[in-house]
Order: structure tokens, then sequence, then C-alpha cells
């Protein structure tokens, strides 16, 4: 069981992550999918307040259900949390849509590539053979990005399904297909 002061510690340093302005640079559209600036300030505000739950455990995951973001460690890499947070922000700015778990991985991994590209790190995602595709993804959409102040990047549907065969034959055994109801953050009342 975490001790209160990693949760506080994590907790702090997921709100520095989201609120940077490399964050503030991720927006782009996948399948039924927008995600647009400062949305990842709001989850980080959420965070703060404990609106989105946290916990540490021996799991990297955001359950929309119980509205609980679980990592493995209070030191996990940035690129990890906003690949979490970004399936907290999509429940949250997304309430009511049905959303294809292939879409929401997707998004996830573009955000935490477009991050990582926007801080000058490496691109390497846990996915075998999509680490090289997200990189070249997330290159067009800073360029995209740079050029165009307003409007999202759309990834090309052909593109996300390639992705998605990846994900769904990768030792992850991602379930592509699942589709999930996006319920919202329930401001601070754990739905357990």
């Amino acid at each position: 069981m975490a001790r209160p002061c990693e949760i506080e510690y994590l907790r702090k340093r997921i709100g520095q992550i989201l609120k940077s302005a490399a964050c503030l640079e991720i927006r782009f559209k996948v399948a039924n999918i927008c995600i647009q600036r400062f949305m990842y300030t709001y989850i980080g505000d959420a965070i703060l307040k404990d609106d989105v739950h946290l916990d540490i455990a021996d799991a990297r995951q955001y359950d929309h259900t119980t509205n609980v973001l679980t990592l493995d460690s209070y030191d996990v890499a940035p690129t990890v949390i906003v690949h979490e947070c970004t399936h907290a922000v999509i429940n949250a700015t997304h309430v009511g849509k049905s959303i294809r778990n292939g879409a929401h991985e997707t998004a996830a991994y573009l955000a935490e590539s477009l991050w990582a590209l926007l801080n000058d790190k490496d691109v390497a995602v846990d996915v075998p053979h999509l680490d090289q595709r997200m990189y070249r993804l997330a290159k067009e959409v800073k360029g995209f990005n740079a050029k165009n102040r307003m409007g999202l990047y759309e990834v090309d549907p052909a593109e996300q399904h390639f992705m998605e065969a990846l994900m769904r034959n990768s030792g992850n055994r991602t379930d592509v297909d699942r589709v999930d109801v996006q319920v919202g953050i329930p401001n601070g009342k754990k739905k357990r």
C-alpha cells in the first residue's frame, strides 16, 4: 500500500507535468476523440483536487468506472503519466460518447509520443513496432500544430487501424474492439 507522502508527491508531480508547455501543445483528433489545448490542465487540476483519485500499485491504468488513476511508482516516467492521463482526459471531456478502446489507446500512445518529441525525449512505447510509427505520426502532428494554431490534425483511419492491429497482436493483447461509454469525473466522489 502506498504511503500518503508518496501519493502527495505523485499528485504534485502529475500536476506539474500536465500543466507543462508540452501538454498545452498536445492536440489532435483520433476517430471520435478530440484532444485540445487546456484539457491536460483541466485533468491536472482535477488530480490536484483529488477529483481524479490516485493509487500506487502494480498497474498502469485509469479506470473510468471508479475514476482512479493507478501507477506502479511515484517516480514513473512522464510519458506514462501523459499516456494514462489521456484516458482520464477522454473520459472527462467526452461524457456520453461510446469510444472504442483501440481509439482510446491510439490517442494515449500518440499523446505520450508527442509529449516526448516536444521535450526532446525518445519515443518509446510498450507495443513492439509501434514506436517508429508513433514517432513519425507525432512529428506530423507537431508540424501541423506549428503551422495551424487553430484546428486539429486528424489521424488517418487506415493508420489508426494498422496501429490497432499492432496493439491487438502484441504481448499486451489489447482489446481494441471493446467499446466503453465515457462517464465523466464525479467531482471528488469515489465511484467504488
